[in-house]
């Protein structure tokens, strides 16, 4: 799970609960010419989802753990996830942003 994106470029970030076991992850998706994000990879360990969102060069094969299932028209991304009450934490190329559910 390598971060490619900065915080700045893909906010709002932002996570809700949708019932007792996943969550609804959503972000902005950045408009790149030779690159884009077609959902997130992410690890449950020790109480904590870890989120990196990814990123696919165009016109090559590319998978993510989770794909996102919306893409609204105003470039944002929504992304079911599991959850089980974990903090969760989107690992950015330049930081670490704590979401808060």
């Amino acid at each position: 799970m390598k971060p490619h994106y900065s915080e700045s470029s893909v906010q709002p970030v932002s996570a809700s609960k949708l019932g007792d076991n996943q969550m609804i992850f959503t972000y902005r998706v950045p408009l790149e010419s030779m690159y884009f994000s077609p959902g997130v990879d992410y690890q449950a360990q020790a109480g904590i989802l870890r989120v990196v969102i990814g990123r696919c060069r165009i016109r090559t094969t590319c998978t993510v753990m989770s794909q996102h299932s919306k893409l609204s028209d105003d470039g944002m991304a929504e992304v079911h996830l599991p959850y089980h009450g974990e903090k969760v934490v989107v690992i950015h190329a330049d930081k670490e942003q704590v979401v808060h559910l």
